[in-house]
């Protein structure tokens, strides 16, 4: 199943079912299983456990659609670069993820990710993932940061790796808590794939981390906008 299937005339009949295949890329250690058990299942485990290759799938109702979603979360161990890129095939969607309290995997994901998405999979849409949105109030990460001179990734410095990679959206997420975020960053994920973000019937919804409404910049004032505010969702 790739992109072409679920761009059709389908779209136009409320309640029509649609597959979409969403992979989860990004380095190890960012979040990327966290995010998906918390969609799935509504579960947290603060213990780490490397992946291998898990798929998961879940139904669930995005806007007049309803969408069975395949997610296939993928490993960030140098072990599976060879094999990894199989789970890329007929992708709809990537969530390309980093840690939010990592700096450095924002780098991996530009420089390292998405280059290996593109290089397997040139037109699927791709999303910017930050996990672990709270990281950048927790005292125990900006204090290990601190002593290496670092900080944790603002949300001007994702939006610019955003627009660095051309991916369709930047959203937060913090996978330790109850909130709308996470199901918003997989409805997002189900527009991108079915080619609705700039649909004027189910515009997306922008809201500020931690669930308040707020407006988002247009994309020429992003800058000056965005400075020292962090956004659960930004359509690029």
């Amino acid at each position: 199943m790739g992109n072409r299937d679920i761009n059709d005339s389908s779209l136009e009949r409320p309640g029509v079912l649609k597959d979409v295949k969403v992979v989860m890329v990004g380095p190890a250690k960012c979040g990327k299983t966290a995010l998906v058990q918390r969609f799935v299942n509504d579960t947290f485990y603060d213990s780490y456990t490397p992946t291998g290759f898990e798929k998961y799938s879940t139904r669930c109702k995005i806007g007049e659609f309803s969408v069975d979603f395949s997610i296939w979360d993928t490993s960030g161990s140098g072990a599976y670069d060879t094999i990894r890129p199989l789970a890329y095939q007929d992708a709809n969607v990537f969530l390309l993820c980093f840690n939010i309290g990592d700096p450095e995997s924002l780098d991996l994901a530009v420089n390292k990710w998405y280059l290996e998405i593109r290089n397997h999979c040139a037109s699927a849409p791709v999303i910017l993932c930050g996990c672990r949105a709270d990281a950048r109030n927790d005292k125990e990460t900006i204090t290990y940061l601190a002593h290496a001179h670092k900080m944790p990734v603002t949300a001007e410095q994702a939006l610019m790796a955003s627009k660095h990679v051309s991916a369709v959206a930047y959203v937060e997420t913090a996978s330790a808590y109850v909130s709308k975020a996470v199901p918003e960053a997989f409805e997002l994920a189900a527009q991108a794939a079915l080619g609705l973000l700039n649909s004027k019937k189910n515009p997306p919804k922008k809201k500020k981390f931690g669930g308040s409404q707020s407006p988002l910049p247009n994309k020429p004032h992003i800058k000056n906008e965005i400075k020292g505010k962090a956004k659960n969702c930004c359509i690029m």
